[in-house]
């Protein structure tokens, strides 16, 4: 053991130690150049300029070290490539193209990873597309898309494709710059410019800088090694594509998956996300069966299976983001169509789901060109979860709802909603808050919840109308509590059972009457076999006698026909109203036919009534007669008031407090609820039948009514007086079975004809666009409930709606293309190929 040294000795020691740390802390240097990483303000601050080396071309000279400032960049780059620790980025945004696509959201070059560079090289800047419109900033001005072309001393003009523009940013960037040189002396290369004053001469000067010139050789560089996979790590490439290849089939494969039972509205998840494991889930379930039988998925769950893959991409936030991605490219494709078609509706309405919160579906209507057809088209866009269901709340969750998919309110043309205040409020509802802001958009109550309204009005006109569906209720609860019971009642009926009393659509209620009207007698005969059953208790029995007692009552029975009569016509026109293709034309004649029928039922439908219940009451062995009724006593103030002389019978009673109210009601509901939609009919009806115009100075009327409908202040989209001269030249062209807007559209397709008659054109696709039911949005809460279940009541929004547009747009995403979407998905994990080499 050695001798143990003293203090001095100790700080001797240490001191040496630390000169000798100090000799060999910069030893690396003489073998590694370090990298420049200079703060971004000192680029801004190295604004050179090169005015002294200006040609007589117009051109700048190169530095003499302009090649080797290039290599030291491409040298950096290179090294960049191999550095797989300076990733800012997580697997999610790696595969969002919308992500590669933005440059305001890209760090600098220093601070990607190499397959990120690669791929945004691939896919190149993005294009700027002419219509789209810039936002204002606080001096009133905009980007231009004059400065996306460079003009030329001889007139011609140029493209600048290295020129690229960020929504999220409203700013322009340079696209080789912002990549692999951000100290351009200029903010293109880093922070982006919105200097629209001045924007002309920084583009000029900036694309004739000597730092762009460098940026643009370096990108041209790349992106033709890549193209031609002759980058310095080509092995690495040619591995990545092998693997990149195996992803895209394997992702086709995980897609089809997932369209198939968003489709079918199954559960995607188990107990357990794990393979191979029981009640793993549909979507786990269905992989493992794809691989008894497919040669790729088989080879993928080999992989899993022994572990050499860390991870197998079918976990449930993989799940997530494919249903989120392939969603978002339905959603961007039924948008892109209501783009070039530019006039479109909204149709909108509420319900709770199971977990208690109240969802809006929001849908858009609007006229397609299919080849050289013309459909009218309703897509659904998505659900959103409404906090507030005032007209307020409900008007400004539409309205970002709109900005959210980037569709401008001011070409919207009609509204569609039910009938609850919050809706149609003519002071606060949404109709009402939604036409100040675009008079154009025009509101039409559903027809169909007006007619379900009107049934709602009649049925509580009067106390028989109430005790009617009380009793057909109660019977029902009945049989249905017991599978006894409803045995017995098997057992009798030949034909219809009882059905439940629907609380909501009213009009539905015609299926609850017509088995109790056809199949009176034979529940009659139920109820009286549980009566006299002994093995029943007497709560029971007592009930059961007294429903047959009240079946079997005259009174009864003729309101059941009656009722049937009403809500067997109601039902028919309602109907006949939720087609996509339904217009205001068609649905006004359907009720004005709706409403003749009960007018003239009113005159003839009582005697019909009676004589098709007297044949049940012989069925039943009962008395056709009306059992009068104890009339409350009216008190009297004085003694020498006498009695009315006139004492109605019992059926004149009946008549007059059940039948005749009941068809009053009705036809007053009917009137009042419709008149929103004849007025509509009579600023729209002349262009319903093009082949039987009016006359002349009616058709001028008719027209200029149109254009002042359609005007809001300086803004028109139609002149009256053009239309009237097209519409009068174009009734000469039309073949004689060709009338209808829907017709005439077509043909002026067929013909191309439409820029002929361009007011003509415009307006019949405005009137197709204006809706009258808002049936598909009925439709898309069918779907709510499939999608959203007991089971799965914690499902996300962003989830519940992506789901539900796979579902309900599942005609478009099977014809879409998700081939983009897998490629990028792919590359995006085929990089961890990396990991082995």
């Amino acid at each position: 053991m050695g001798k143990k040294l003293s203090e001095a000795q100790n700080r001797k020691r240490k001191a040496e130690e630390i000169a000798a740390k100090k000799k060999e802390q910069n030893s690396m240097e003489k073998f590694f150049k370090p990298i420049d990483n200079k703060p971004i303000e000192s680029f801004e601050k190295s604004n050179e300029t090169f005015d002294s080396e200006l040609m007589d071309s117009g051109t700048y000279k190169q530095k003499p070290s302009l090649d080797i400032e290039k290599n030291e960049i491409q040298t950096q780059y290179d090294e960049l490539r191999f550095d797989d620790d300076l990733d800012v980025l997580n697997e999610s945004t790696v595969c969002d193209v919308s992500y590669l696509e933005n440059p305001a959201e890209w760090p600098l070059a220093i601070n990607m990873k190499r397959n990120i560079i690669d791929r945004i090289v691939m896919i190149g800047p993005k294009k700027i597309f002419e219509n789209i419109s810039y936002p204002l900033d606080e001096h009133k001005r905009h980007f231009s898309n004059f400065h996306v072309y460079r003009s030329c001393e001889n007139g011609e003009k140029i493209k600048r494709r290295w020129l690229i523009y960020s929504k999220t940013s409203d700013k322009v960037y340079c696209f080789c710059c912002k990549l692999f040189k951000p100290d351009s002396g200029t903010s293109l290369g880093h922070r982006g410019c919105n200097d629209w004053k001045h924007i002309g001469s920084i583009l000029s000067d900036h694309e004739k800088s000597t730092h762009h010139f460098i940026a643009t050789s370096i990108w041209i560089e790349s992106e033709t090694r890549l193209k031609k996979n002759a980058c310095i790590d080509a092995q690495n490439q040619h591995i990545y594509e092998q693997e990149s290849l195996r992803w895209t089939k394997v992702f086709d494969r995980l897609i089809s998956i997932i369209l198939y039972l968003a489709q079918h509205n199954m559960a995607f998840r188990g107990t357990s996300d794990k393979l191979f494991q029981p009640n793993n889930g549909n979507f786990l379930g269905l992989v493992q069966l794809l691989g008894k039988y497919d040669d790729v998925m088989a080879e993928h769950l080999r992989h899993i299976s022994k572990k050499s893959n860390r991870k197998h991409y079918c976990s449930h936030e993989i799940q997530d983001q494919l249903i989120n991605l392939m969603a978002n490219n339905v959603r961007d494709t039924i948008i892109a169509n209501l783009h070039d078609v530019k006039y479109y509706s909204i149709i909108t309405d509420c319900t709770p789901d199971i977990s208690k919160s109240e969802q809006m579906s929001f849908t858009v209507r609007f006229v397609e060109k299919v080849g050289n057809s013309i459909i009218i088209k309703e897509h659904f866009i998505g659900f959103k979860t409404a906090t507030d269901s005032t007209g307020l709340g409900l008007s400004q969750l539409m309205l970002q709802t709109l900005k959210d998919n980037n569709i401008e309110f001011t070409n919207c043309r009609g509204q569609g909603y039910d009938n609850g205040a919050n809706m149609k409020g003519k002071n606060q509802g949404v109709q009402a808050r939604l036409l100040n802001i675009n008079p154009r958009a025009f509101y039409i109550p559903c027809s169909c919840h007006s007619l379900n309204l009107v049934v709602a009005d009649a049925a509580s006109s009067s106390k028989g109308s109430i005790s009617l569906f009380g009793l057909i209720q109660r019977v029902y609860v009945l049989f249905s509590a017991s599978v006894n019971r409803w045995e017995i009642l098997k057992r009798h009926i030949s034909g219809f059972t009882v059905k439940q009393v629907c609380t909501t659509r009213w009009e539905s209620r015609v299926s609850a009457v017509k088995a109790m009207r056809y199949e009176t007698n034979n529940i009659v005969n139920a109820l009286i076999e549980i009566s006299d059953s002994p093995n029943a208790d007497a709560g029971l029995r007592h009930e059961a006698q007294c429903l047959a007692d009240n079946l079997c009552e005259f009174e009864f029975l003729i309101s059941l026909v009656v009722w049937y009569d009403l809500l067997f016509q109601i039902n028919v026109a309602s109907k006949s109203m939720q087609g996509i293709t339904m217009d205001i034309i068609t649905a006004t004649s359907i009720v004005k036919g709706c409403l003749n029928y009960i007018i003239s039922y009113r005159n003839t439908g009582y005697i019909c009534a009676v004589s098709s219940a007297k044949k049940i009451a012989e069925t039943l062995n009962v008395e056709t007669s009306f059992k009068p009724k104890r009339h409350r006593l009216t008190k009297r103030q004085f003694q020498y008031e006498s009695l009315d002389n006139y004492e109605p019978t019992p059926e004149e009673e009946f008549k007059r407090d059940f039948f005749y109210c009941l068809i009053d009601t009705s036809i007053t509901s009917i009137q009042s609820r419709f008149e929103q939609l004849e007025s509509h009919k009579n600023t729209w009806g002349f262009l319903y039948n093009i082949s039987d115009l009016p006359e002349h100075d009616t058709l001028v009327k008719h027209c200029m009514d149109l254009h002042n409908t359609l005007k809001n202040e300086d803004q028109n989209d139609i002149n009256g007086v053009d239309l009237c001269v097209e519409l009068e030249h174009i009734k000469t062209l039309l073949p004689k079975d060709v009338s209808s807007p829907k017709a005439v559209l077509e043909y002026m397709l067929q013909s191309n004809t439409s820029d002929l008659f361009p007011k003509t054109w415009i307006s019949l696709r405005i009137l197709s666009t204006i809706p009258v039911t808002v049936a598909s949005g009925e439709r898309s809460f069918s779907k709510l409930k499939l999608i959203k279940t007991y089971l799965r009541s914690t499902l996300g929004d962003e989830k519940l709606t992506s789901l539900a547009i796979l579902s309900i747009e599942n005609e478009i995403a099977q014809r879409m293309d998700f081939s983009e979407i897998i490629k990028n998905f792919a590359k995006s994990k085929a990089r961890k190929v990396f990991i082995k080499v």
